[in-house]
């Protein structure tokens, strides 16, 4: 299901629209607004392989889930891992 969700980004061409985004930060990088809108295009991107995965390996959203959740159990393990080695596992948990 991991694998799935990575070639959910290329099937759908995240790829690409990342990289226009990101041009567009560098051009106008002085305007909040193009900040926001590409965080919020990398959470749409983030939330539309996710249902693209569940949606085409015709898994349930609560096994999905709970992969999800063993993989950030395994970084947090990992004192690398930059995101999750100041914090517990119990923070994201919410």
């Amino acid at each position: 299901m991991v694998l799935g969700h990575e070639l959910a980004h290329i099937r759908r061409g995240d790829l690409f629209w990342g990289l226009i985004a990101s041009v567009v930060r560098a051009v106008f990088f002085f305007h909040p607004l193009v900040w926001w809108s590409e965080r919020q295009l990398k959470l749409v991107q983030e939330v539309a392989a996710d249902e693209l995965v569940i949606a085409r390996q015709h898994h349930e959203p609560v096994d999905y889930a709970s992969l999800l959740v063993s993989v950030v159990r395994k970084l947090v393990a990992v004192p690398w891992c930059p995101p999750f080695r100041w914090r517990r596992l119990e923070q994201y948990a919410h």
